[in-house]
């Protein structure tokens, strides 16, 4: 019998390739940019609830109204993911912004300000 984390391990994977399958070919909200990319996929132990990380990496969108698509979206993508997963129970999925590409650039800029400084 498997363990529980590699179920959730293989779950987590298995989301993120078909979520990611279903918003590029299913989804058309133009509130949704083409270049959105999910960064992670974390599941709660109990496998009800999914939080998808999302980036995107264009400036022309609104994040806010994005997400707001995603999450309007989640029934219809959960459905999608649904027919192509066999699982005894999909988990319900959740939508945000992963703020580390953000934050790791912010963390770059400053040691590059700090060595500038010193050198």
């Amino acid at each position: 019998m498997s363990s529980p984390q590699y179920h959730n391990h293989r779950l987590k994977e298995l989301l993120h390739r078909e979520i990611g399958a279903a918003i590029s070919t299913r989804i058309r909200d133009p509130r949704i940019p083409s270049l959105l990319t999910i960064t992670d996929v974390t599941v709660s132990p109990d496998s009800r609830n999914a939080t998808v990380f999302i980036n995107m990496q264009s400036e022309n969108y609104d994040k806010e109204n994005a997400l707001a698509a995603l999450n309007n979206a989640a029934a219809f993508i959960q459905k999608i993911v649904s027919s192509r997963v066999s699982t005894r129970r999909l988990p319900k999925l959740c939508f945000k912004f992963d703020e580390s590409p953000d934050k790791a650039y912010r963390v770059d800029q400053l040691l590059r300000d700090i060595h500038n400084d010193l050198g």
